[in-house]
């Protein structure tokens, strides 16, 4: 099955308001003219503002069904929600295994916005071996300090971007809302915010990581690849002034 549109799979939550998880990843996979499929790792009952309940996939139903698409070439791959280190590294190996060329970017979500905790977060946990199989992940600033287990925004890009890509997420950096931080081995590089009136959007990390993963997918450079992704969020975030994006106007 070869169509004229790149492979995109996302591999996270089910949120039945769609605002966030597969459903938001679908949505902006088309938009940005990819075909999207998703793995569902979790079952979640939410509204736009609050999580009620999550109900997690097993490690074998998760890989039965990426074993159902491994015919499938996917060009990127979007990690979303998974519940601990293990289920990570349970995806990772899967996604190796099938997909062994895909890029891969993980959205690390240690919680929701109501704070419903996702990750199930071990301080002594060593991700030194696993970040480096992963292409991009995309933090905000209280997830990268998760993940380097430091407190400075500039000390954490400097060790993670030893490890694996970084696009730091600029929404919780009250100091610079909107500006956002790509971090490779090259360097760190500002990605300044466009001038205009946005309200906040349930599952906008989503968004944006899937962004990411499309245009990967279409083959644009990696500068265009930051800058379409961001403008693409910004898009999502003018849509209107509720909590639920709108893809399309």
């Amino acid at each position: 099955m070869k169509p004229s549109r790149p492979f995109v799979l996302t591999i996270g939550g089910f949120d039945p308001t769609g605002g966030a998880g597969v459903l938001a990843d679908i949505k902006t996979a088309e938009r940005l003219r990819c075909y999207g499929m998703a793995v569902l790792t979790a079952n979640t009952a939410q509204r736009e503002d609050k999580v009620i309940e999550v109900n997690w996939l097993s490690h074998k139903f998760i890989q039965a069904q990426c074993e159902a698409l491994k015919h499938i070439e996917f060009k990127a791959i979007k990690i979303g929600i998974v519940h601990n280190v293990e289920m990570l590294t349970h995806v990772i190996e899967i996604t190796t295994k099938y997909w062994p060329k895909a890029t891969v970017i993980w959205d690390p979500v240690l919680k929701a916005s109501d704070n419903t905790s996702f990750f199930d977060f071990d301080s002594k946990t060593d991700y030194n071996n696993i970040l480096p199989k992963i292409s991009i992940i995309t933090p905000n600033s209280i997830e990268l300090s998760w993940l380097s287990n430091l407190v400075n925004l500039e000390d954490s890009l400097d060790l993670l971007r030893t490890k694996t890509n970084i696009y730091l997420t600029g929404g919780h950096n009250k100091d610079k809302i909107g500006v956002d931080y790509f971090a490779d081995k090259s360097g760190v590089k500002k990605l300044n915010p466009k001038a205009g009136t946005y309200t906040p959007k349930h599952g906008s990390g989503c968004i944006l990581s899937t962004a990411l993963a499309s245009n990967i997918a279409l083959d644009f450079p990696m500068h265009l690849v930051l800058l379409k992704s961001k403008r693409y969020i910004e898009k999502v975030l003018e849509s209107n002034k509720t909590l639920l994006a709108y893809h399309y106007q």
